[in-house]
């Protein structure tokens, strides 16, 4: 549990400090972790931030594919 709050701190924090492509990438690898670790339960929220960051990275077919996954 610590180690998917530290994921999601750092990627938010990757956004300040690198902007949202940064911030895209640490979301991803978050994702991947908490499937393989049995935490699953993240990714919903983790895809939604990822909607926003590829919004503001003007990818706007990404953006309405992803949120269409979103229940």
């Amino acid at each position: 549990m610590a180690t998917i709050i530290a994921k999601t701190y750092y990627s938010a924090a990757l956004h300040h400090w690198g902007g949202p492509a940064e911030e895209l990438a640490a979301r991803e690898d978050l994702e991947e972790y908490a499937v393989t670790t049995g935490q699953a339960y993240v990714v919903s929220f983790s895809v939604a931030e990822r909607v926003r960051c590829l919004a503001e990275l003007g990818r706007w077919r990404e953006v309405v594919a992803l949120a269409d996954t979103v229940d």
